[in-house]
């Protein structure tokens, strides 16, 4: 396994949300607010995701395959991250940032 720098400020937040089939959730408010960055991974099936504050759907948005991870930088994006699970129910593991 390979190390991976994800963020130069430490982690100071955990979170596991479940996203069922067609459902679109964000991150903790309160959480997203006081964070920098944050780091997901995935597990169950596909999500897509968008950072604009629109909902995501079942066709429309970022793809990420199941046992996959993505970063949302910025407090902007963080706040405005929207995910649905593509199909299948997904798990996703988030680990934030300190400001």
């Amino acid at each position: 396994m390979t190390d991976v720098k994800i963020a130069p400020r430490p982690p100071y937040a955990f979170e596991t949300l479940t996203i069922a089939n067609n459902d679109v959730i964000s991150f903790n408010n309160n959480l997203a607010t006081n964070s920098e960055r944050a780091f997901v991974s995935i597990e169950g099936g596909n999500l897509r995701y968008r950072l604009d504050g629109t909902n995501s759907s079942n066709i429309v948005g970022h793809l990420v395959l199941a046992n996959g991870n993505f970063i949302v930088d910025g407090r902007t994006a963080l706040k405005g991250c929207k995910m649905t699970a593509n199909g299948a129910n997904v798990t996703a593991s988030v680990t934030y940032f300190a400001r």
